[in-house]
């Protein structure tokens, strides 16, 4: 398989919007309409469902660089979407619609809808921010997926975004997650030893008409060779520009670390058995940023943040090369308190409504910093 080679560690990000109906909040399958409105935008690209409008940035040096670059083509977005009576907001699940989505009527998207089985094509109702990191190669991309991999769990947890689906507190911080549960393409990936490796099982894939491409490996981290980067896949929807901006500091960090070839898997969180690492995926989903989850194999377990604060340590020192420390520090401070999830409740709280927290998701994509502090 080819690997696009990088020089330089960018990064890149893709935001997936929720389309809402402005009098009811409810989602709204208006993707076609702003086909028309923006014609060919280079950054904006429908997604699988209709409620949904994907953002793609070009690759940028700096974290710092993600949130303008976010903000200004959701401007423009909303622009288009008022008058067409749409308002724009950014979670991993929406708080209360109950309706099947409509799938965008692209042939890929058509034929996937097709192959999927029963009521799986339509009901996970999801949205997601993506990180894309760029790597040297194929072998420092599957280096960092590698020892990547074991930090997902507290990634998760730290973008969690999706505590209310179809009108109730599910009681879980990333309930996305679950829903996506349902595909055997999505959730943690196998380990691979080498880009080669990684190779063979794709073609097998192919052969076997399990994914007709490496694109169809819905993994919550994988490398994307045709981009030449590691693409981090576990977050939620981020619910504005500025937290995705933080959270993308600590991945490049992370991701450059990992693939130095220098270093030790010891310097990272240890692989667990496959069981343990699906069971620490749950209990980061359940529990957020209060889990306790599993750190050796004999069964040891950790608070959360005691995991998150090692990646923190793990990315400090290349995060000031790189030029995101400030971003870094803004993300550390901002989780002694709350993720989006806490958020999301603190807004319900308010009304004791999920129209409010609906509402709350609108207003905080354009205004974060003045209702984060009242939330």
């Amino acid at each position: 398989m080819m690997f696009v080679p990088q020089a330089d560690p960018t990064l890149g990000c893709e935001w997936e919007l929720q389309l809402l109906r402005e009098n009811t909040l409810e989602l709204a399958d208006g993707i076609l309409a702003f086909s028309e409105e923006l014609g060919e935008h280079a950054l904006v690209k429908p997604e699988f469902l209709q409620c949904c409008i994907e953002i793609n940035t070009p690759p940028v040096e700096n974290a710092a660089d993600l949130e303008p670059a976010l903000n200004s083509v959701a401007a423009r977005i909303d622009a288009h979407a008022r008058p067409l009576g749409v308002r724009l907001a950014a979670a991993g699940t929406h708080p209360f619609d109950r309706k099947p989505a409509i799938v965008t009527p692209s042939e890929r998207y058509l034929r996937l809808a097709d192959e999927r089985s029963g009521a799986a094509a339509i009901h996970p109702v999801t949205f997601a921010t993506h990180i894309h990191v760029a790597c040297r190669d194929g072998e420092s991309a599957i280096r960092a997926m590698r020892r990547v991999a074991p930090c997902l769990p507290a990634l998760l947890a730290i973008g969690a975004n999706s505590p209310y689906w179809h009108g109730i507190d599910t009681a879980y911080s990333c309930f996305r997650q679950r829903l996506l549960a349902s595909n055997p393409t999505y959730g943690l990936p196998p380990y691979f030893e080498s880009w080669e490796h990684f190779g063979r099982m794709v073609e097998a894939g192919i052969r076997s008409r399990t994914i007709e491409s490496f694109r169809d490996l819905h993994w919550d981290i994988r490398p994307h060779g045709d981009l030449g980067t590691l693409e981090i896949r576990v977050l939620d929807a981020q619910i504005d520009a500025s937290r995705i901006a933080q959270i993308a500091a600590l991945v490049r960090a992370l991701v450059v670390v990992a693939a130095d070839a220098k270093l030790p898997d010891s310097a990272f969180p240890a692989r667990l058995p496959h069981w343990m690492e699906l069971d620490n995926h749950f209990r980061a989903c359940k529990s957020g940023l209060d889990a306790r989850i599993i750190t050796s194999a004999s069964g040891d377990t950790e608070p959360m943040m005691q995991v998150v604060e090692l990646l923190f340590d793990l990315a400090r020192r290349q995060s000031e090369t790189l030029g995101d420390s400030e971003l870094l520090a803004d993300l550390e401070r901002s989780l002694t308190s709350r993720n989006g999830a806490a958020l999301q409740r603190s807004a319900w709280l308010q009304k004791r409504s999920c129209k409010s927290v609906a509402r709350f998701l609108v207003e905080s994509l354009h205004h974060p910093a003045s209702l984060r502090a009242t939330a």
